[in-house]
């Protein structure tokens, strides 16, 4: 599927964010790559990276059971 609308790279951006940041991101997502969510937690400085066997993009719709207690646990 192609891309819609303009697409801006914040990457740069990311080491400037101090705050304790969670990333959730499904392992199949087709949307936007594994690989892309990687890059972007080796750039936040207090980031934590959650990736999720066997799903795809919007992880915490997909199996929310599974997903936001974890979530919810990062936040506490």
């Amino acid at each position: 599927m192609p891309l819609r609308g303009p697409v801006y790279d914040l990457s740069a951006s990311l080491a400037r964010i101090e705050a304790e940041t969670l990333q959730v991101w499904g392992e199949q997502d087709p949307a936007i790559p594994v690989e892309v969510a990687r890059e972007a937690a080796s750039r936040l400085p207090n980031g934590r990276l959650l990736i999720e066997p066997g799903l795809g993009h919007a992880p915490h719709l997909k199996d929310e059971a599974r997903v936001v207690p974890q979530i919810v646990s990062f936040l506490g």
